[in-house]
């Protein structure tokens, strides 16, 4: 979403080339828009004399330099050569803001708090996760806000049901980068023209649908170092990349056919809103709270990790249940509930003779032999072990495995029978006298 009140209308000259970086609108949005045109145009068209042309500046090229904090921000970026580049990023126009908490611990942005709530609730994606959804999206707002070069993975809010806030974050990403946020369809991003988005630091994909041409197409954008950025009639330019995808979709089953072992993807299922509790005023009040919000997210933030990895995140932070709805294939599910059905028979086995601190322990072998599956499930049997929490060693020892009753020397599986009965939510069907 441009801001149209604080944006300036500019002419340069680039590589015996005259430009202008101008609003334009595809009749959904408006945006800023790189336009090649003729000293004509510039005459007729923008009212510039032929003897003020040389008033015009000039740079040697384009680049994408990120900046969200005004006493570093520069237009004219040198790269290292001396000359002059056109930074296609804009700095976003906020009122100037300041982070408080009250004596009850309340922020002074309490509407943001509150959405962000609905948006990521403070509980933990499972129950050994470190953080909070709410933690979570926290972090990666602060990382986009402060560090805005910083890749982050791919967030995708699904819900089935519409009116659920989806929307509303979208928007939100867009009061707060502005100009450098850009809402597109799904059938955009599979255009050969890229121009009104690919400059972006965010790309905000509403209801979208993603095929797999396409998605291999977005986590090839979401991860290369540069892009090349194509218009109708016009040169091509090559700049740096630094976009963020979020995108919305009601479509759970049908979002998009993701690979079991992707990790480019943070996917949160949002819950609908309470009956009656829709706030036609929320952006408004949002908006409102924007600054002060951005003043904590710039300085007050403590974050939880440090840059570890291409996403900041380690990948197991950002893993959720909800990814597993759109992992590829049905298998995945199946042999979660075989795998399930079997460790809820062995926990109301194991009930009198284990204590919650013993380990299970076995092969994947002979546990995939003992569940009646493949080897061609290995791969998946492993995903799914994972999930539940069990630790694989990374040498072979020799120990009791329970599904081969006897000693053997393998990699070993384990975990706490403790932990396990958390994992799956267990309660015991005999009681102990």
């Amino acid at each position: 979403m441009v801001n149209t009140e604080h944006f300036k209308l500019e002419h340069f000259f680039i590589k015996s080339e005259y430009y202008v970086y101008r609003l334009s609108s595809n009749g959904r949005n408006t945006f800023a828009l790189l336009d090649e045109v003729s000293p004509l145009t510039l005459i007729k068209v923008y009212n510039i004399p032929k003897e003020n042309f040389h008033q015009i500046p000039v740079y040697a090229g384009f680049t994408i330099e990120p900046d969200n904090t005004p006493n570093t921000y520069n237009r004219s970026i040198d790269l290292g050569d001396g000359v002059r580049n056109f930074n296609l990023y804009d700095l976003p126009s906020h009122p100037e803001g300041q982070h408080t908490v009250t004596d009850n611990k309340s922020t002074n942005w309490p509407t943001i708090l509150k959405f962000l709530k609905h948006i990521a609730p403070y509980s933990k994606p499972f129950p050994f996760s470190k953080h909070t959804y709410t933690e979570l999206i926290l972090e990666y707002l602060a990382i986009a806000w402060k560090y805005p070069k910083q890749r982050l993975p791919i967030l995708v809010l699904l819900s089935k049901e519409r009116s659920t806030g989806k929307t509303t974050f979208l928007r939100l990403i867009e009061l707060m980068f502005q100009n450098n946020a850009q809402l597109v369809s799904s059938s955009d991003l599979e255009s050969q023209f890229n121009l009104t988005w690919g400059t972006k630091n965010f790309v905000l994909v509403d209801e979208a649908c993603i095929n797999k041409r396409l998605q291999v197409a977005i986590r090839n954008e979401a991860t290369s170092s540069s892009r090349i950025i194509n218009a109708k009639f016009k040169n091509h330019l090559s700049v740096p990349n630094y976009t963020k995808f979020v995108m919305a979709s009601n479509e759970i089953a049908d979002f998009a056919e993701v690979d079991i072992e992707e990790n480019r993807y943070f996917v949160l299922e949002v819950a609908p809103l309470a009956p009656n509790s829709e706030d036609p005023f929320l952006l408004d009040k949002i908006e409102a709270e924007l600054p002060n919000f951005l003043d904590y997210l710039m300085n007050h933030h403590q974050f939880f990790w440090n840059n570890s990895t291409r996403f900041w995140f380690p990948y197991e932070a950002y893993k959720t249940p909800a990814l597993n709805k759109i992992v590829k294939g049905e298998r995945y599910f199946e042999v979660m509930d075989i795998t399930t059905t079997t460790f809820l028979g062995l926990l109301n086995d194991l009930w009198f003779s284990y204590s919650n601190d013993n380990d299970i322990q076995f092969a994947i072998s002979p546990a995939r032999d003992y569940l009646g599956l493949d080897r061609t499930d290995e791969f998946v049997l492993k995903q799914v072990l994972k999930d539940l929490g069990f630790h694989c060693t990374n040498n072979k020892t020799r120990f009791n495995c329970a599904f081969a009753k006897k000693q053997i020397h393998s990699r070993q599986y384990s975990c706490s029978l403790g932990n396990l009965r958390k994992k799956l939510n267990w309660k015991p069907k005999k009681q102990i006298c």
